[in-house]
């Protein structure tokens, strides 16, 4: 998948776009220079709402083309329990 927007990353809600504003990344090119940088990713992580380590990593991995976009999930098997 490739990252043409912000709405492409997975985990991105609208509000982390106004917190990247905050700290200077308004455009997903300059978000995908940040995920690189050891820094600018401690204060994504600091600034973002619900925003923590593995979801820049798996940023990192959309923007290197790494990750498929987001997979619904499987439903759990049934289970039988006996008593």
């Amino acid at each position: 998948m490739t990252v043409k927007t912000f709405a492409d990353l997975t985990g991105l809600k609208d509000e982390n776009i106004e917190e990247l504003k905050s700290i200077g990344i308004n455009t997903v090119e300059e978000l995908e220079a940040a995920v690189n940088d050891d820094e600018k990713v401690k204060e994504i992580v600091k600034t973002l709402t619900s925003v923590g380590p593995k979801t820049v990593d798996k940023w990192r991995e959309q923007f290197a083309g790494e990750a498929d976009a987001q997979k619904p999930k499987k439903a759990a098997a049934a289970v039988e329990v006996v008593e």
